[in-house]
């Protein structure tokens, strides 16, 4: 088949009237194209909430465990810490009293 500018042949007519007017061959399609899209859309949506709780629980997991060692890693210097202010507590309220006047000196000047 040869298609030329010389004019509108019948079948073309025929086939820009069926378009305009909304053929039903048409419409069925469309029809089962947003249907298509509208399912790709929901699919997506799912895939993006699964994978998008997967990570929160994954980042809470690892938050979690970060804490625990954060925790252990403290109680261990508290433990030391409690035992020499028993050990030595002049010294410690001494040590105490000069740190809080050096942070109020430096906090006033700020």
């Amino acid at each position: 088949m040869v298609l030329t500018n010389q004019g509108t042949n019948s079948g073309d007519a025929d086939i820009k009237k069926m378009i305009s007017e909304g053929s039903p061959m048409r419409s069925e399609n469309s029809h089962k194209d947003l249907k298509s899209i509208r399912e790709g859309g929901a699919d997506l949506a799912r895939h993006v909430k699964e994978d998008t709780r997967n990570i929160a629980e994954s980042m809470a997991a690892e938050g979690q465990h970060k804490l625990d060692d954060l925790k252990s890693f403290a109680g261990k210097h508290i433990k030391t810490l409690e035992k020499e202010i028993a050990a030595n507590p002049m010294e410690s309220m001494a040590i105490a009293l000069g740190t809080g006047a050096l942070l109020s000196f430096l906090l006033r000047r700020g």
